[in-house]
């Protein structure tokens, strides 16, 4: 009698984030995000430094784990966020947004959808289970741009300290 085979369960997904403008709200609520337990791989796209320097001025324990590519990304862990270095090109400062940090910050965004389009192997398609989609500021995007992805979240709800994506 053959043995029943193993059920495996589906790899978490691959969710890339943008940090968004950074002088605004965006690296705060990725911060919170990255203090809750996901079953999921998150990957940022943002300054590494921003991130440190904003989750110390917010009180947060924060360990941000550079990476080289999304498939680098462990599943994360409460209190940790895998970031793929995007340097902005002055500090900023909460709330006074800098023209200079625009185009790390679009860059960040395009990285992110040509990570997810690519997918694992490089080429472009549909991202599969266990793979990247990106969630992050949408709305800098042209929208056929992000027709293609597979999961955008185009909103952040942040009650009783949680942060849900919407």
């Amino acid at each position: 009698m053959a043995e029943p085979a193993l059920h495996q369960s589906a790899p978490p997904p691959r969710i890339g984030i943008s940090a968004g403008e950074p002088a605004g709200i965006g690296p705060d609520l990725l911060i919170q995000l990255a203090a809750q337990p996901r079953d999921a791989v998150l990957v940022a796209y943002g300054d590494p430094v921003l991130l440190r320097e904003r989750a110390r001025l917010l009180g947060h324990s924060l360990r941000v784990i550079e990476v080289a590519e999304p498939g680098a990304a462990a599943p994360h862990a409460p209190g940790t966020l895998a970031v793929i270095p995007v340097p902005l090109q002055v500090p900023a400062r909460p709330g006074h947004p800098d023209i200079r940090n625009a185009r790390p910050m679009l860059q960040a965004i395009e990285q992110a959808d040509g990570d997810a389009s690519r997918g694992q192997s490089g080429e472009s398609r549909q991202p599969g289970p266990g793979e990247m989609r990106v969630i992050g500021a949408v709305h800098a995007v042209d929208r056929q741009a992000a027709i293609g992805l597979r999961a955008v979240v185009v909103g952040v709800s942040v009650r009783k300290g949680r942060v849900s994506l919407l």
